[in-house]
């Protein structure tokens, strides 16, 4: 497998931390760590604690689920605009 190496990616680019107001990101900037995703790579489980947010630069994160039938259905996505829901 093969990680694509980026250009570097400017963190307020992100559409929801541009949002934050000034204090907010001096407070913010200081536990910001860029890191590299696989495709496919599971950042999440359920029932686990989560240790790390995610503000995805310059990909798009899927929510999966599985039916009672044990099927995995993608149920949402997260990108650089925050959170879509796949309802219905």
């Amino acid at each position: 497998m093969t990680v694509m190496e980026l250009e570097p990616q400017d963190p307020w680019k992100h559409r929801l931390l541009a949002n934050l107001n000034e204090e907010d990101r001096r407070q913010l900037i200081q536990h910001l760590e860029k890191v590299f995703v696989l495709p496919r790579e599971v950042i999440y489980w359920p029932s686990r604690p989560i240790d790390y947010v995610y503000f995805p630069l310059s990909a798009v994160f899927s929510l999966v689920g599985t039916t009672k039938e044990g099927d995995t259905v993608e149920i949402g996505q997260v990108g650089d605009e925050g959170i879509d829901l796949l309802l219905g």
